[in-house]
């Protein structure tokens, strides 16, 4: 089944270059082009699409329109692509889009980040149910505890960066939401930060305060979910592998930041396990509503 990917964007000549930067890549993929996200919403209606969409467009905006595709087709996969980088509007999408591409994108770029949207789709077309959860979540939990501590430090009027990373970087959760932001075009991407101390640097305090508060960017795990599918054990693992390699790193004589993404790679090794875990919770809980 072919990847089919709905271009979003109000101005015509945009649409227009993407038409024709994308031709090539017609017979790999079936296309089409909205000029309003009321125009996008009603083609999603009729067919299923994975989106790429502006941000700042005339009625409803780029992060409404996220939402609603959200809301009503939760299995899309969502990309913005826009040259807007207003931070509050970029902070509203956090939940609703899986990544950010800032215009002008370059060609190869953009074709990369749509080839891996192609490959997303084939490795899950047999697991229908685990794609609506994985393009569904808006954000990865957090270890209970550590959640308990960062809100607290946070709470602190004279915290510092440092106390904050502290915890950020022993969580695989709060760890990866801070990275793909950091990382995303919206923040100057083109440089990859892999070391969680750099990227609230980057972010900083402030910024950091308000995606943990005022948007929600990050939640714990159900503590019922955490205790029974035994992940404090799977958690304790993490970090230890992070440590283990961060080490191996420094032996082997890395730089900063091959040594950091070496700590980050062991961090979030596992990651992809805790999904499964919090889909098949959710299955079972379904399962036991339904008896």
């Amino acid at each position: 089944m072919k990847t089919r990917i709905l271009f979003v964007d109000d101005e015509s000549l945009a649409l227009q270059g993407l038409q024709r930067l994308l031709r090539q890549m017609r017979t790999d993929w079936d296309m089409a082009f909205a000029d309003s996200a009321s125009r996008a919403l009603e083609l999603m209606r009729h067919s299923p699409f994975d989106v790429v969409t502006d941000m700042l467009m005339p009625g409803m905006n780029g992060a409404e329109f996220l939402n609603e595709a959200r809301k009503h087709y939760p299995h899309t996969i969502r990309l913005i692509l826009s040259g807007h980088a207003d931070k509050e509007l970029i902070f509203q999408c956090l939940g609703f889009a899986h990544q950010f591409l800032a215009k002008p994108c370059p060609p190869e770029s953009l074709k990369a980040a749509l080839a891996r949207v192609s490959r997303l789709n084939q490795t899950l077309q047999s697991n229908e149910g685990l794609r609506e959860f994985i393009t569904r979540m808006d954000r990865f939990p957090s270890v209970p505890s550590l959640y308990i501590d960062l809100a607290e430090t946070l709470l602190n009027a004279d915290v510092s960066p440092a106390e904050v990373t502290r915890i950020v970087s022993k969580d695989p959760g709060v760890t990866a939401a801070t990275l793909k932001l950091v990382n995303s075009a919206f923040f100057g991407g083109a440089c990859e930060i892999p070391d969680p101390a750099v990227a609230i640097s980057c972010l900083g305090l402030d910024t950091f305060k308000s995606l943990a508060f005022s948007l929600n960017a990050f939640s714990p795990f159900d503590a019922a979910l955490f205790k029974e599918r035994a992940l404090e054990g799977l958690w304790h693992h993490s970090v230890d592998v992070a440590v283990a390699a961060k080490r191996i790193a420094e032996i082997e004589g890395a730089d900063k930041k091959t040594v950091a993404g070496a700590y980050v790679g062991g961090l979030l090794h596992d990651i992809g396990k805790l999904v499964l875990i919090l889909y098949s919770w959710e299955q079972h809980r379904k399962s036991a509503r339904s008896r």
